[in-house]
C-alpha cells in the first residue's frame, strides 16, 4: 500500500498522467482528422444478407417460414410460424411436427419429398431433402435441395416459439395481404393530380414528398440512395460519390417484394417481357452483367423526364439503405467520436465494393492503428516511470515511516 502511495504521489507519475491525458486528446482529435482525410470516402455496413433490407414490413409478413432440426438419426423436426401438419398424417394442425427421413441403401442418394399442409392454404408446400452416402461407413450427408417455404434456421429452433409465430392481429386486412396494388395506384394518382401543389424540386425533395404521401395511404415505402462511382471522383457530393440520386421502394403484396418507383423521373422497371417489377439490387445486378437493354421502363408519373438515357443506370453502382430499426442515438454518437466516417445505420450494396467504402475495413484499420499507438505510448510511459522511480528520492513521509518502523522494532527487541 505504501509503495502504491509512493508511486501515485511521485512527481514523475503526475507528469506522466498529464501527458497521457494530452496524448489521448491528441489521438482522438488530431489522429482522427488525419486518418479521415486520408481515407477520403464515407463508409457503410456492406449488405451481404439481403433479408436485412428486403424482408416484408411487419404488417405484411404473412410468409410461411420453417425451422428445421434433426430430432435423432432418422427424424426431421419441423417448427413453423403458421399452423401446419405433414401431409398424410392424422395429427391435428400444430406449429410443430416430425417426419421420418429415408437413407440410401442400394443407391448413392435418396430424395426425401416432404409435403406440408398449412391451415387455410389450398395448395401443398414441399421440401426436397437429399441424403447421400459418404465414404465413411454409417455416415450420410443431408442437404435441402429445394423448398417452397422459407427455411429460417437449420438445426436450431427459436428461443421464443411464440415470437416466431405469425400474429394475425398485427397483419393488415386479407385483401391487402393478397394484393395492395389499390394503395399503390391511389398514391400514384394523388401524386399525379397534385404535383403542381407539392413544391417538387430535386430528387431528395421528391422522394421525401412521395414517401409522405405513401404514409398517408398506409403504403409501405422507404427512401433509397443511389451513387455512381466513388468519393474520389469529382462531383456535387465529393464525400459520397457522383452522380448521386434518391428514389423510393414500395412494398407490393401482389409480387411479395419491394420494388423501385422513381418519383423524379416517374419510372419503375421490369425485365423485358415480364410483369415482375425490379428492386434496386436486381437493377444493379442486371446492369452489371447484362446492361440496361434488358430492362423495360414503365412511366407511372408524368414528372421530369430523364435526359441521361443509358447513363441513368450509372446511379446504381452503389445503393444505400436505411434499416427500419436504428441503433440508439447515444451509442451512435459515442461510436462516431472514434469512427466519424462510418455510417453505422446505413447498408451499402454494390457489385464492386472497394475497401474505402467498406465500413468494416475502415473500423478495422482505424482500430488497429489506435491500438498500436496506445501500446507504443504506454510502453514508453512505463519505461520512463520505472527509470525515474529507481533514481528518484523517496518522499519525506515515506522515509519517516521507515525510521518509525525500525525504532519501534528496536524498542520491542530491547
Amino acid at each position: 500500500m505504501k509503495i502504491f502511495r509512493f508511486v501515485i504521489e511521485s512527481y514523475v507519475f503526475k507528469r506522466i498522467a498529464v501527458i497521457t491525458a494530452l496524448f489521448l486528446i491528441l489521438i482522438f482529435w488530431g489522429f482522427n482528422k488525419l486518418f479521415d482525410s486520408v481515407w477520403v470516402s464515407y463508409s457503410s455496413v456492406p449488405l451481404l444478407y439481403l433479408n436485412n433490407v428486403y424482408k416484408p414490413p411487419k404488417n405484411y409478413d404473412n410468409l410461411k417460414r420453417l425451422n428445421l432440426a434433426l430430432a435423432n438419426d432418422n427424424k426431421l423436426a419441423i417448427e413453423s410460424n403458421k399452423i401446419f401438419k405433414v401431409a398424410g398424417k392424422q395429427k391435428n394442425y400444430d406449429y410443430f411436427d416430425t417426419t421420418d427421413i429415408q437413407f440410401p441403401d442400394q443407391t448413392n442418394e435418396v430424395t426425401n419429398k416432404i409435403f406440408l399442409e398449412f391451415a387455410g392454404s389450398l395448395h401443398l408446400d414441399s421440401i426436397l431433402l437429399v441424403t447421400s452416402k459418404s465414404r465413411e461407413k454409417i455416415f450420410f450427408w443431408r442437404q435441402i435441395f429445394h423448398s417452397t417455404v422459407i427455411i429460417e434456421k437449420l438445426n436450431n429452433f427459436s428461443e421464443d416459439s411464440d415470437g416466431f409465430r405469425v400474429n394475425e392481429n398485427t397483419l393488415v386486412e386479407q385483401p391487402l395481404l393478397d394484393n395492395n396494388d389499390t394503395l399503390i395506384y391511389k398514391v400514384l394518382n394523388y401524386f399525379e393530380t397534385n404535383k403542381e401543389k407539392l413544391n417538387l424540386g430535386d430528387c431528395g425533395v421528391n422522394s421525401a414528398t412521395f414517401r409522405d404521401i405513401c404514409i398517408k395511404f398506409s403504403l409501405p415505402c422507404r427512401p433509397v440512395g443511389l451513387m455512381g462511382g466513388d468519393a474520389s471522383q469529382v462531383g456535387n457530393f465529393t464525400d459520397l460519390g457522383y452522380p448521386a440520386h434518391a428514389l423510393c421502394e414500395v412494398y407490393s403484396s401482389k409480387y411479395k417484394k419491394w420494388y423501385v418507383i422513381d418519383p423524379t423521373y416517374g419510372l419503375r422497371f421490369r425485365n423485358t417481357g415480364s410483369d415482375d417489377y425490379l428492386n434496386a439490387v436486381e437493377i444493379c445486378n442486371m446492369i452489371f452483367f447484362q446492361r440496361e437493354k434488358f430492362i423495360a421502363q414503365d412511366s407511372v408519373l408524368s414528372t421530369k423526364r430523364t435526359t441521361l438515357g443509358r447513363d441513368y443506370f450509372k446511379y446504381y453502382e452503389n445503393i444505400y439503405f436505411l434499416p427500419e430499426k436504428l441503433e440508439r442515438k447515444s451509442i451512435v454518437k459515442f461510436f462516431q467520436l472514434l469512427f466519424n466516417k462510418f455510417n453505422i445505420n446505413g447498408y451499402h450494396y454494390t457489385n464492386l465494393l472497394v475497401p474505402l467504402n467498406n465500413g468494416f475495413y475502415y473500423v478495422g484499420a482505424k482500430s488497429f492503428i489506435y491500438l498500436l499507438l496506445l501500446i507504443i505510448y504506454f510502453n514508453i510511459a512505463l519505461a520512463v516511470i520505472t527509470r525515474r522511480l529507481f533514481s528518484a528520492k523517496k518522499p519525506k513521509h515515506f522515509i519517516n515511516d521507515r525510521e518509525h518502523f525500525y525504532t519501534e522494532k528496536q524498542k520491542q527487541q530491547a
